[in-house]
């Protein structure tokens, strides 16, 4: 007699909302991983220290193809101004990344901020200001060097409508002027870089 086989248990199927939940849950826990790894990586920060008061540091300018040391430009002090021709540059010891560059109680009216390059005569314009009306300037830098050359164009100082003087326009050439330029001068130069923030007290 053949007897009836019995019938196949059914695998007992897995609740989808079960899937779901172990899913959700991994993907949180993967998004708090990422999260700490972002926070670790994009720290809130804050400037540095001022680099061009570290030691080691040198201002000087150009007057007349000679370079004159100032000194006075990184002194830590922007209460007196130095007087300088309309190039100064300022040298680190070593290459930092600068992301900052202040002329403080400065004249300056047009100036342009280069940084320095691979090689020694390597210039990069990094920043510009015209028809500036402050006595503190603020570049903003993206560079990695270890010097910096602001070069001045008109400053505050400069006069219209002054004596009449005779000038060279040109090889073999004058003319007159009534224009006074003004002598450029600064306080301080300032150099920053950024560093992770400090939580406050």
């Amino acid at each position: 007699m053949n007897l009836p086989k019995r019938p196949t248990p059914l695998r007992a199927r897995r609740s989808p909302s079960r899937w779901r939940a172990a899913a959700l849950l991994a993907c949180g826990f993967g998004a708090l991983a990422g999260c700490s790894a972002l926070t670790s990586v994009f720290q809130p920060a804050e400037l540095s220290e001022n680099y061009a008061t570290l030691p080691g540091v040198t201002a000087e300018y150009a007057w007349e193809d000679q370079a004159m040391e100032a000194p006075g430009l990184v002194d830590g002090s922007a209460a007196t101004t130095v007087q300088t021709s309309r190039e100064v540059r300022v040298r680190l010891p070593e290459a930092r990344a600068i992301r900052r560059v202040v002329a403080r109680n400065a004249n300056y009216e047009n100036a342009t901020l280069y940084t320095g390059g691979r090689g020694a005569d390597e210039w990069r314009m990094a920043g510009q200001t015209r028809k500036n009306t402050e006595t503190d300037i603020t570049f903003r830098v993206n560079a990695f060097t270890d010097r910096i050359r602001i070069r001045i164009g008109n400053t505050h100082d400069d006069r219209h409508g002054a004596v009449a003087r005779v000038i060279n326009a040109a090889e073999g050439t004058t003319r007159t002027t009534t224009f006074a330029p003004g002598q450029p001068r600064a306080g301080e130069i300032e150099i920053y870089g950024y560093r992770p923030k400090t939580e406050g007290p």
